[in-house]
């Protein structure tokens, strides 16, 4: 009897109108969270094909002075040399892998924040805590928010209009990709030109 009255005691200090009014606003904090993680995610993932893009390629030029230095090429060797040489300072300048792993970061905060956010709404904020404990989780809740937009890395435009799932503005529409094979005989036919003028 007296555990029951304890208990009306507890919840008497509920007001719906605070929950509903603190349950709205976390839903906007939670949408707010899945927009920037998608924004963070789209520029990190912008950022590792930068990374590895250039690196592949330096790997090839690499492979193909090699070749040219061994088929007595000796200016093509050197051409291809500086171009290995100036794509590796590109990819240390540009950070391209630690760029990428910083967005990828505060994408993951983001989601954190996010499920953090959804438990509290529907599991505490109704059953486990008064307006006051309702209140002071939206104000951390917030605060954290603000803490990661201030912190996290800024994303280009394209990145926003991906999440947005709008077409990005600078760009045009784009022509159906190279088949392999045909890319193959490209590389290998201006491989073969480069040959015959150097040996003029």
């Amino acid at each position: 009897m007296g555990a029951d009255k304890a208990m009306n005691k507890q919840y008497e200090v509920h007001s719906p109108a605070t929950r509903r009014s603190v349950a709205t606003e976390l839903e906007r904090l939670e949408g707010h969270c899945v927009h920037c993680s998608e924004v963070q995610f789209n520029a990190s993932r912008r950022w590792a094909i930068y990374h590895y893009g250039i690196g592949v390629t330096t790997i090839l030029f690499a492979v193909l002075a090699s070749v040219a230095y061994f088929g007595d090429l000796p200016k093509l060797a050197g051409a291809l040399t500086t171009l290995v040489a100036m794509l590796a300072a590109l990819i240390t300048f540009m950070k391209s892998s630690e760029r990428a792993c910083a967005h990828k970061i505060a994408a993951d905060q983001y989601m954190a924040l996010y499920n953090e956010s959804r438990i509290f709404r529907e599991i505490r904020l109704f059953h486990a805590c008064d307006d006051q404990a309702a209140i002071a989780g939206l104000e951390a809740f917030t605060k954290r928010q603000n803490e990661l937009d201030q912190a996290s890395p800024t994303a280009l435009q394209r990145d926003e209009d991906k999440a947005n799932g709008a077409a990005p503005t600078e760009s045009a529409p784009s022509s159906p990709p190279e088949p392999p094979v045909a890319k193959t005989a490209r590389i290998a036919a201006l491989w073969q030109k480069a040959q015959a003028l150097l040996r003029k």
